[in-house]
This record gives C-alpha cells, structure tokens and sequence, in this order.
C-alpha cells in the first residue's frame, strides 16, 4: 500500500517539510512517479522505529544521557523536580544546578538533582499571604 507526502505527514504527525527533509537525506524510501512522490507504508513504519531519539544519541562514542551513569537531560531533570525545563535551564545559567556541556547539550547528574530538591520543594510552598487591613 502506497501513500503521498501529505498522507504521510497526517500518519506520522510531522509537518510535509519533516517528510521532504527524511527523504532528501535518505531517511525514508520514496518514489517520485509522475511529478508526485509515493511513499510504501511499510517504510514509513520502518523510519518510525529507526528514527531519531535524543536518548539513545551518543556523544564521543558513549550515550549523551546513559541513567546507568546518573546523566539526565534538561526535561528529564524537570520531570523528576516536578518544575518547567525554562526553571532548569535558569537554575543552570545562575549556577544554581551545575550542569556538563556535551557539544550543545546539558547534562546533569542525578546527584545534582537530590542536593537541589529541598530548594526547590521550598520554592514550591504558598507564600504566607498577610491580609490587607486596609479593606
């Protein structure tokens, strides 16, 4: 079974360019018969299963995030502090979590996580509201 670019972006919930750039750099199997490409399902479910997952990346031979290790990534960190990944990276500009750089990524430790915790879940209490006498 054949579908179009348009078909294949509406089954794998990426835009038409997202479609274009995979098969301009080889990534998925296309045929451009009359003007238009065909693109067989089954490729595409195969491009769905090689493709690209930030966890499984590696940087200088080894995995940019390997939780055997204690690295986490930005989103992770946020997930288990329970905060935003914008509040990570904040905490990480001021020095406040010490992150490493691999290339154009953070990584952080999971040690680094716990010592931050009881800040954070500071952060989190309700602030005491004073009542307004004035009202």
């Amino acid at each position: 079974m054949r579908t179009t670019i348009t078909g294949a972006a509406l089954f794998m919930r990426v835009s038409r360019q997202a479609i274009y750039w995979a098969i301009r750099n080889g990534k998925l199997k296309a045929e451009l018969v009359n003007g238009k490409w065909n693109i067989v399902i089954r490729d595409i479910e195969e491009y769905m299963v090689k493709r690209y997952n930030r966890l499984f990346s590696t940087f200088d031979g080894s995995l940019l995030f390997d939780p055997k290790k204690g690295e986490r990534s930005v989103k992770q960190a946020a997930g288990l502090l329970d905060v935003s990944i914008h509040r990570i990276y904040y905490y990480l500009t001021k020095g406040i979590i010490q992150g490493i750089r691999k290339n154009k990524t953070w990584v952080i430790h999971d040690s680094e996580i716990e010592r931050i915790r009881p800040y954070i879940e500071v952060r989190k209490l309700p602030h005491k509201v004073v009542p307004n006498k004035n009202l």
